[in-house]
């Protein structure tokens, strides 16, 4: 868990919520997009750096992980408001930021 002392302060914004919303939604075979740089590129190391060490594959809530503060101030955009509203009311289907880490086991 992420200590108070350590937490990324509220105005650093980790995503790039214009290319969010200038990526197109996909529906086949799912909803899905693909956007590039989602997570601005000055702060890619140091997210990627926060990121929990986990020693098996699976999907664990984020809670039961130890990250660092730049890890869990992506969690906390990935499941913001700004994030949820997209896509827009015109797209049709749901679409869901989760608040699990998914481990491939890859190595």
């Amino acid at each position: 868990m992420t200590a108070p002392s350590q937490r990324v302060a509220a105005t650093v914004m980790l995503l790039d919520l214009e290319s969010l919303n200038r990526s197109p939604l996909a529906l086949d075979p799912f909803n899905y997009t693909v956007v590039p740089h989602f997570i601005r590129p000055a702060e890619a190391a140091l997210v990627q750096a926060d990121f929990p060490v986990i020693g098996a594959p699976g999907l664990l809530p984020v809670k039961t992980t130890r990250h660092g503060p730049r890890f869990a101030a992506l969690i906390r955009e990935l499941q913001s408001e700004a994030v949820a509203q997209w896509p827009s009311a015109a797209a049709t289907g749901p679409f869901t930021a989760t608040s699990h880490t998914s481990v491939s086991g890859a190595t």
